[in-house]
């Protein structure tokens, strides 16, 4: 990926303008007009990138709808031992998140609650599927 991350993510796509304030760094979207806190954790139907094709051919997948932002779920590596935003050996999944209109009146708190809220989800299926074993 064009910003050394292992997903696809509103961090690299070429709509990504680069914002350095006070309250720390975001990405202004210029496709949606909206501005991207954690663009690590995000992406949408229109991830591209002229160095990298491969984003565009991600986000063209039928299951990606438009106008929706979806978001990297992390969760427990496979060995048990660490928890990792990036694992390297794991099927990274992702949820749907919301339309790009509500995440643009979404403020940094609900933003940080929904990330949290969906990584506790991801971390009770992990736990759950293990006990079923």
């Amino acid at each position: 990926m064009p910003n050394g991350k292992k997903l696809p993510c509103c961090s690299s796509c070429k709509w990504a303008q680069w914002q350095w304030t006070d309250k720390g760094v975001f990405i202004r979207c210029q496709h949606h007009n909206v501005t991207i806190r954690h663009g690590a954790a995000f992406f949408c139907k229109n991830l591209s990138h002229d160095r990298a094709p491969e984003l565009a051919q991600f986000a063209s997948a039928p299951m990606i709808e438009v106008n929706t932002i979806y978001e990297w779920v992390s969760g427990a590596a496979n060995d048990d031992s660490n928890y990792s935003y990036f694992p390297s050996n794991y099927t990274h999944p992702y949820v749907k998140l919301v339309s790009v209109d509500a995440f643009a009146d979404w403020d940094e708190q609900t933003i940080y609650a929904r990330i949290v809220q969906n990584r506790q989800k991801r971390l009770y299926q992990v736990q759950h599927a293990r006990v079923k074993r």
